[in-house]
């Protein structure tokens, strides 16, 4: 049987898709997470905003926003390449420190009047940054940050955040929280006698669990203390890297 020929390649060029409309899986980058959508652009579906980790190449770690373009012939979304979003987490003025890390956990929500919010989390607080269309950048607001109260002791910590927008415009939080167990046995790993299975091929280490934290409802403007407690009924409840608030 003979082989069809397909395009020739180019020595550091992507390779082009199969399927001839160049429309390929949606992989932006080795790791890669959805923080938001929103109605950017005015099209019938939201884009969606997504955070590459810093593993990622191509597009390289980031912000990024993927514009809409409608559906293919499966009814599956269809995202035009990605656009960078500038990130602005802590004010200049009163840090001199201006963060676009793409390690950091956000939540994007759009609010019935169509403004566009970046909520950022950093430990106990959330940084509030607002979305110029413009400049394509989410702008630290004048309300600031929010601190939280009600939250577990360190080791157990936030790792997730997501914000829900309830039907009279207040809002909730939501926090997926790490129970602080390490899942590598003790040691350091690169060593050429760290051990991380047995002979029987089990596991040495321990598995690290998520469960569920909720605030109170407020305001998006709020700047008194925000109260937040479990919600889950245990500290167990799924495995960590089985969860997402997205």
């Amino acid at each position: 049987m003979e082989k069809p020929e397909g395009a020739p390649l180019e020595s550091g060029e992507r390779i082009p898709l199969g399927n001839g409309n160049q429309a390929g899986p949606f992989a932006p980058g080795l790791q890669s997470s959805p923080v938001g959508r929103a109605y950017v652009f005015g099209h019938e579906e939201p884009d969606l905003f997504v955070v590459a980790n810093l593993h990622s190449m191509d597009p390289g770690p980031g912000l990024y926003l993927y514009e809409w373009t409608g559906r293919n012939d499966e009814g599956i979304p269809v995202f035009a390449p990605p656009r960078k979003v500038a990130l602005s987490l802590i004010d200049p003025a009163l840090r001199g420190v201006h963060d676009t890390s793409p390690s950091m956990i956000g939540s994007i929500f759009q609010m019935d009047n169509g403004e566009i919010h970046g909520w950022w989390l950093n430990g106990p607080e959330i940084y509030r940054t607002l979305f110029d269309r413009e400049a394509l950048e989410f702008k630290h607001t004048s309300e600031g940050k929010i601190t939280m109260t009600g939250l577990p002791d360190a080791p157990e910590i936030p790792s997730n955040l997501e914000v829900l927008e309830n039907n009279n415009g207040t809002l909730l939080i939501l926090l997926s929280m790490n129970d602080g167990v390490i899942h590598r046995p003790e040691g350091f790993w690169r060593h050429p006698d760290y051990i991380m299975y047995n002979g029987a091929g089990v596991f040495l280490g321990k598995w690290p669990f998520e469960y569920l934290y909720i605030s109170d409802t407020i305001s998006p403007e709020v700047s008194a203390p925000v109260r937040v407690h479990q919600y889950s009924l245990t500290r167990k409840e799924v495995l960590q890297g089985y969860h997402s608030l997205a």
